[in-house]
């Protein structure tokens, strides 16, 4: 297979694709890896058939358009070949043709997972596209674990791991690569910045030493980085010396100079000395030439985890100087509106900003959808001037809107970033919009809490093993944090799962945990109630719910969740249950239906005037999007006999259809919710003269069905 080798060699002439610099990497891995197709000794295998070979020669002779007809038909006639198979995607590279030489090589490793040139050349192909680099990742490691000492597929998997936001694993790879002996100054380089970003200062700085020492100067972004670190490293004057000799080589109104002053400022922060770094940064203020790129680096720099508070302060106090400015550029109402949405008590200022921006560019939709985001969080924290008047529907327009804003990605990848951003601040996310945070996460959007709302999603969906997966993911990327969150959807999906006495432990730990953080502790403990509600142990529910109210007594989860346990020991009456409901409404106009209310309204008689409350329960529901609401589809029908029987609260007359044929056709009812209330009440009007098994087994069916759809177990299931 000699021809294999020279066809490789003639590789090298083509050219490279962006930042990931020329292919011809690939054709040196391929010929220093040519024992992957070359038979060892004594092994028995079908010889290269005729066809194969001089297809193989035409693609020797540069006739590469038919040489990739001639695999092509190989491939159809020897499907067993890998060698055709093989062929045709070093053809398919040589004519440039990406996706096909991705998938021809995904074919070879389809039929030989272990073909070492295949998994090495994907390894580096992913590089260039951020869909493939779990993929890269995937094959690299299945080559290393096979030949450990591959060091230039050490160093591809090392970028990738960099590329996915795993600093981690790629600082540990890094490790491996540099200690294995001479390295290229660019994957030193590669190695100090994933060292940075992964919070691991003292290994980047002995990176860039090592660098420096090769007699090359550290420039531009990877020159911030070595100041960051040698900050966060407690060399803070060293830094200060560096960014100003520095400075004295560049334009200071430039975007790299007014970042170096931004840095000497961060410096003279981190060494207490406040007024320095005032003086530092008011020339820039000053100077209107300045001012976008003053608002990007204030930004960059306040999303570091080691800033200080001091640098965070006087950020927000050089936004509102940058603000206060006439006709401020667009730019620096964009830099300052991303600031601003990152901290809770400035949320309300984001989303002005953002209102502002879309007036000046409706078209806009990184700014509506930034904006819509906003008012769907502040809504959520009830933060809204108009909050308490906002429509019950209002989320739901939320979500339409968004849906048809994100219909489809935009192709430039910071503003996809952007968009993750967005998205991610949406809490509880839209279970529809599932497929838009998938596609944002596979073309290389890097935002952790994206991750949680995709599990929220999944879990709303019923899929909870997806779930699972999708936050380990999160916890994975979000090492630094113990991601509280995560682990009470955690305890969520194991009460879903009928997994009671794990879950219980769960929320157990996050309350001591987090006894000091009320939110998260509160969080914990109403999910602890609901799984002692699920246990049939109310008196325990009751226990936890009154420890709440104590805390707060205006918490209507609390108070919802404690009414569900007294009606689960008939301690209540309906009329007090369904005056309790209407006080909630009254009280908490516009909230998202809580979980607490389902239970309640699912026990209660049908009640006409709590159409709206029925609609929006329905629309927020999982798979619920599409049905009609109970009570309103028979209101609006305009069936009086039906009407008088709804407001009376008791089943149609004798004449109505069979039981079979009610629920979901009768008056289009399509709801299980309404169904379920038809046959309790029919079973009540039939407890004189005793319950009919029909009724009875349809009861329990529905009942069943609503409490799985919702992730409940049912009792007698138990």
């Amino acid at each position: 297979m000699s021809e294999v080798f020279e066809l490789m060699a003639g590789c090298r002439r083509v050219r490279g694709i962006g930042r990931f610099g020329r292919f011809a990497a690939v054709v040196a891995i391929a010929c220093s890896s040519c024992s992957a197709i070359t038979p060892l000794a004594g092994a028995r295998v079908p010889p290269v058939p005729a066809p194969v070979s001089q297809a193989y020669e035409v693609l020797q002779q540069g006739n590469v358009v038919s040489a990739i007809a001639q695999f092509e038909t190989a491939v159809r006639d020897y499907p067993e070949s890998l060698q055709a198979k093989f062929g045709l995607a070093i053809a398919y590279r040589r004519a440039g043709r990406e996706a096909e030489t991705w998938a021809a090589f995904q074919a070879v490793l389809h039929q030989d997972p272990s073909h070492e040139l295949a998994l090495e050349t994907v390894g580096l192909l992913a590089l260039l596209e951020p869909q493939r680099y779990r993929s890269g990742v995937a094959a690299l490691t299945q080559l290393l674990e096979r030949s450990p000492d591959r060091v230039e597929a050490r160093t591809h998997r090392a970028r990738l791991y960099s590329l996915l936001g795993l600093y981690n694993e790629a600082l540990a790879d890094y490790r491996l690569v540099v200690a294995a002996g001479a390295v290229e100054s660019q994957v030193l380089l590669q190695a100090a910045e994933a060292a940075v970003r992964g919070e691991g200062f003292a290994a980047a700085i002995a990176f860039y030493d090592r660098y420096r020492q090769t007699g090359q100067a550290i420039l531009g972004e990877d020159l911030l980085l070595y100041l960051r670190a040698l900050r966060a490293d407690a060399r803070t004057l060293t830094a200060l010396d560096l960014a100003r000799t520095e400075l004295a080589y560049v334009d200071g109104r430039s975007e790299l100079g007014v970042r170096l002053q931004v840095a000497i400022a961060e410096s003279y922060y981190f060494s207490n000395q406040p007024q320095s770094a005032i003086a530092t940064l008011q020339p820039l203020i000053d100077d209107p030439g300045t001012a976008v790129s003053l608002a990007r680096a204030l930004d960059e720099v306040a999303q570091r985890p080691e800033v200080s508070l001091n640098f965070e302060l006087a950020a927000i106090d050089l936004y509102r100087q940058l603000l206060a400015r006439p006709s401020p550029d667009a730019a620096v109402l964009q830099a300052a509106a991303q600031f601003m949405r990152r901290r809770p008590e400035l949320l309300a200022n984001a989303h002005q900003l953002y209102r502002h921006l879309l007036q000046q560019d409706p078209h806009n939709r990184s700014y509506a959808l930034h904006t819509l985001s906003l008012e769907a969080a502040l809504l959520a924290a009830g933060n809204l001037p108009t909050a308490a008047s906002v429509p019950p529907l209002r989320r739901l327009q939320l979500r339409q809107q968004l849906r048809q804003i994100v219909q489809t990605l935009p192709e430039n990848p910071t503003e996809r970033q952007d968009w993750a951003i967005a998205l991610a601040s949406i809490d509880p996310p839209d279970p529809d919009l599932l497929p838009v945070y998938l596609e944002l996460l596979q073309r290389g959007a890097r935002h952790p809490p994206l991750l949680l709302r995709v599990a929220q999603m999944l879990v709303a969906r019923g899929d909870l093993q997806s779930a699972q997966l999708a936050l380990a993911d999160y916890r994975q990327f979000n090492r630094r944090e113990t991601a509280p969150a995560a682990e009470l959807l955690l305890a969520d999906i194991e009460r879903r799962q009928g997994k009671f006495a794990a879950s219980s432990q769960r929320y157990e730990v996050i309350m001591s945990t987090y006894a000091s953080h009320w939110p998260t502790a509160r969080e914990a403990a109403l999910g602890l109630a609901w799984v002692r509600l699920q246990q049939s142990q109310p008196r325990a529910a009751i226990y936890l719910y009154e420890q709440l109210l104590q805390q707060n007594p205006e918490d209507w989860r609390a108070v919802l969740g404690q009414v569900a346990a007294a009606q689960q020991l008939q301690a209540i009456s309906t009329a007090a249950a369904i005056a309790l409901i209407d006080r909630w409404q009254t009280s908490a106009p516009g909230s998202v239906p809580p979980l607490e209310l389902y239970s309640l309204t699912a026990d209660l008689p049908a009640q006409p005037h709590w159409s709206d409350l029925y609609e929006t329960m329905l629309a927020f529901a999982p798979h619920s999007a599409q049905r009609q609401p109970p009570v309103l589809a028979a209101i609006d029908s305009g069936d009086s006999s039906s009407r008088s029987h709804l407001e009376a609260g008791t089943p149609p007359p004798p004449s109505a259809p069979a039981e079979e044929e009610f629920d979901g056709a009768r008056l289009g009812w399509d709801s299980t919710f309404n169904a379920l209330r038809y046959y309790r009440d029919l079973a009540r009007q039939q407890q004189g003269d005793g319950v009919t098994p029909q009724v009875r087994a349809r009861l329990q069916e529905l009942q069943k069905s609503l409490l799985q759809r919702r992730g409940f177990q049912p009792e007698w299931e138990r």
